[in-house]
């Protein structure tokens, strides 16, 4: 029986190591590995071979079966973890995910393989170990499991070389778990600033992401150090709970909230955070790749995060999938696509990710052989599309901006949020309406803006312009008043009478790069009338582009 033991330090102790606090002392604990006999039920007038299959776990690689009977070494642990038999191609035929802390013996036949092919897929990343025994139990009892089964008996019997990668398999595999799961649209907008005298405050509601944060100065110089607020864990606890989460019930996970000084000098300062940057990148390139390994050893999983070893593994992960994450930030990959390009990518490194966590502090003795043939196992997975909504840490790059930018401006008096800037000359044409014309808008420097529109009426002795703007989150509101002094009332007085201009415009950004949304244009004042002056009053569609 092996002894491993590794250190439990948590991902921020570690970044310790990064010039944070001190990691010494930690806490240690150590994990046995158990000996677990595995037994082999082949199918009712199956023509496979016994003796051409051999058993294999992390620490066991291809023990012969006597008489149906082996034995593999697990990690002692509550965990989940994957043992499996291959035939002489070295090909995966049957499988079972079992919980060593809980059963010293193991069967492996055509209904635990069935079972487990469902829970070798992503969707399973965020589930705890006890979600994911009551899951594996809850597949065997839907009624579609029955139909199900037949298939992967099928393809067990079917006589190829590599049954459970036929393409019979993979798609009763995707067709069953799209009973099981659907999908939402989530919120764009993980993250909140607050803002105030003595402290600023950055919470992570939704994100699964870690986000590093640096404060710049009104000349984009860093003020201060780096900070991180972590990803929200977003585990699932209970199977019974995945139905609140599937129809959007976020609440079951906790915000994670980071608190630091507000500077001192007055001025207007941006807080930048960037899950891709900094020590977010390697934590969350550590979180990522031991979530994958995570579908087939629950244990491996929290050794690859906790310990040492997450600076190296995520720094090596972020390293060769960095294309695809930005590719999935930018949306030019779904997440089906960008998940299973991220797969690829730990089973094609699979060598090197094993060299990795074995040089960590701690004895990982598991054979490279045996961890690889793990790996392989991710490549029987059906149609990624399915139960997307719970690949959390995937559903969070594609889904969440990888850098969010917050203004605030540190006044004597108080300390208040800014509101986004507009710069340069835009045009505008009003759609849909009696008011079809066009015009500009400058916005200035100092805040105000000048509009030109063909429709103002040509004034004499024009009075005050008043104007103002806020573009706050994509919304973009103009208020344009301007006076005219048109005319003499009564006739032959030296008095004016006014006369009131008014633009209202309320757009949204459109996929252009402009804006597109609803104003009214309209004319008041008692001029109007004493005066006979004919003016357009009129609302409708307006598009605002550079």
């Amino acid at each position: 029986m092996k002894r491993i033991s590794f250190f439990l330090i948590s991902v921020i102790l570690f970044a310790a190591c990064q010039n944070e606090e001190d990691p010494s002392d930690p806490e240690q604990q150590f994990i046995d590995t158990k000996n677990v006999e595995v037994s082999l039920i082949l199918p009712d007038n199956s023509t496979l071979n016994l003796s051409e299959l051999t058993v294999s776990s992390l620490f066991t690689n291809k023990e012969d079966f006597i008489n149906g009977i082996a034995s593999v070494d697990l990690f002692d642990d509550n965990a989940i973890e994957l043992v499996y038999a291959t035939n002489a191609e070295e090909n995966i035929v049957f499988m079972n995910l079992i919980n060593p802390a809980l059963t010293s013996e193991v069967i492996l036949d055509s209904k635990t393989t069935a079972q487990s092919l469902v829970m070798l897929h992503p969707w399973v990343m965020n589930l705890s170990v006890e979600a994911r025994k009551e899951a594996y139990d809850a597949i065997a009892l839907m009624p579609e499991f029955t139909a199900y089964h037949d298939l992967i008996l099928q393809g067990i019997n079917s006589g190829e070389i590599d049954p459970l990668a036929s393409n019979p398999v993979i798609e009763a595999i995707g067709n069953f778990q799209h009973t099981m799961l659907s999908r939402v649209e989530l919120s764009k907008n993980p993250l909140l600033l607050e803002a105030g005298e003595e402290n600023v405050s950055l919470t992570n509601k939704l994100s699964s992401m870690a986000y590093t944060l640096q404060l710049y100065d009104v000349n984009n110089e860093p003020v201060g150090e780096e900070y991180l607020v972590e990803g929200v864990n977003k585990e699932i606890l209970s199977w019974s709970t995945i139905g609140g989460v599937v129809t959007g019930n976020f609440d079951l996970f906790q915000p994670q909230q980071k608190v630091f000084s507000t500077p001192s000098e007055n001025q207007v300062y941006t807080l930048k955070a960037d899950s891709w940057a900094g020590d977010a990148s390697w934590r969350n390139g550590a979180t990522i790749s031991a979530s994958i390994v995570g579908i087939v050893s629950t244990t491996l999983s929290t050794v690859m995060k906790n310990s040492s070893c997450a600076f190296s593994i995520g720094s090596f992960f972020y390293g060769n999938t960095s294309t695809v994450i930005q590719q999935m930030t930018n949306n030019e990959l779904t997440i089906s696509q960008g998940m299973g390009q991220l797969i690829a990518s730990i089973g094609n490194t699979s060598n090197s990710l094993h060299g990795i966590i074995n040089s960590c502090p701690g004895n990982y003795s598991f054979g490279s052989q045996a961890f690889n043939q793990a790996i392989k196992a991710l490549s029987l997975i059906g149609n990624l599309e399915n139960g997307a909504l719970l690949f959390f840490n995937i559903v969070d790059i594609a889904q969440y901006d990888s850098q969010i930018d917050f203004c605030f401006e540190k006044t004597a008096e108080e300390v208040i949020e800014c509101s986004d800037k507009m710069s340069g000359e835009w045009n505008f044409e009003f759609i849909n309406s009696q008011c079809v014309a066009a015009g500009t808008i400058t916005f200035e420097e100092d805040g105000s803006l000048i509009i030109e529109n063909p429709l103002s009426i040509e004034g004499f002795n024009e009075g005050e312009v008043t104007s103002s703007y806020t573009l706050n989150e994509g919304v973009l509101e103009i208020n344009y008043l301007r006076d005219y002094d048109l005319c003499a009332a009564p006739p032959g007085s030296p008095d004016f009478v006014d006369v009131i201009e008014q633009l209202t415009i309320q757009v949204e950004v459109d996929e252009d790069n402009g804006f597109q949304g609803s104003y009214t244009y309209a004319y008041s004042g008692d001029g109007i009338k004493t005066c006979n002056i004919q003016t357009p009053n009129c609302s409708g569609e307006i598009v605002v582009f550079q």
